[in-house]
């Protein structure tokens, strides 16, 4: 059994993960970001706004440590571990930013 390769990502253009996480891990060539908060990540602080508004700063977040990664939303695969009462994903459309 070998043992996987993983480099854990990091950018101050996102907001710090709190407790033992990571903002992303880079391991055979894949890259796997944790979920996201709209923090705004020059204040530490969830924005002001609606929905809409958060949404974009998630993507924001997002994007910026697929950036430190070396990669981009642009080759991202969306996946959503929520399942429903049947055991299969709640959602199959992928949700892409504009």
């Amino acid at each position: 059994m070998t043992m996987l390769n993983r480099q854990p990502v990091h950018t101050d253009q996102a907001p710090a993960a709190v407790g033992p996480y990571s903002q992303g891990i880079i391991s055979n060539g894949f890259v796997f970001v944790s979920g996201q908060t709209p923090i705004d990540p020059s204040t530490g602080k969830l924005i002001d706004g609606d929905i809409a508004a958060q949404t974009e700063q998630v993507f924001k977040n997002l994007t910026a440590i697929l950036e430190a990664a070396g990669t981009s939303l642009a080759t991202a695969a969306p996946w959503c571990g929520r399942r429903g009462s049947s055991g299969r994903p709640a959602s199959r459309t992928p949700v892409r930013p504009q």
